[in-house]
């Protein structure tokens, strides 16, 4: 089970379920040892030990404070920092009894839909559009200039060195 949060998120929460060898629920208080890790590219991060505090207003979050919620579920809000980078949040709990913790994962990473990379995207096609229609459209042509409207904006990619054959050189991108 994982969620995904973006780089940089503040205020995410972690949730685990704890339990005994026979299956009953453990609650897991602020005098048991958790720590959290970021691990990246498949290999493990250093786990950093969260000092629990107990949740003091229902709804706030609050860094490392844990709620337990019943049938072996606990929430943790993790500090900041757990989001700082990209990788997989996960935690590890050492309690007395407990025989096994299944972690809600957080899946960090950057966010994509940047206006940045949108705009990075849209060009993209814009030229690859220019280009493509050129080339079907007049495939040995010697005026090697193919232009296209693309999403309110003319994209236009020139070549130089064309061949007799339709072999084409250099492109030179530009936007209007």
């Amino acid at each position: 089970m994982s969620r995904h949060v973006d780089t940089g998120s503040t205020d995410q929460t972690i949730v685990f379920w704890a339990f005994d060898s026979s299956g009953a629920a453990v609650e897991v208080t602020t005098s048991d040892a958790v720590s959290y890790r970021v691990d990246t590219n498949g290999r493990e991060g250093t786990p950093v030990a969260l000092t629990l505090v107990a949740r003091t207003v229902a709804g706030q979050h609050r860094d490392s404070a844990i709620t337990y919620k019943g049938d072996g579920k606990h929430e943790i809000d993790l500090p900041d920092a757990a989001v700082a980078s990209a990788g997989e949040v996960t935690l590890e709990v050492t309690k007395s009894g407990v025989a096994s913790v299944y972690v809600e994962k957080l899946e960090v990473a950057a966010a994509v839909a940047t206006l940045a990379n949108q705009t990075i995207i849209i060009d993209g096609i814009g030229y690859t559009l220019a280009q493509v229609q050129g080339s079907v459209a007049s495939p040995q042509t010697s005026t090697p200039a193919y232009a296209t409207s693309f999403n309110g904006a003319t994209y236009t990619v020139t070549h130089t060195g064309v061949t007799s054959t339709g072999v084409r050189g250099t492109a030179t991108r530009s936007k209007s």
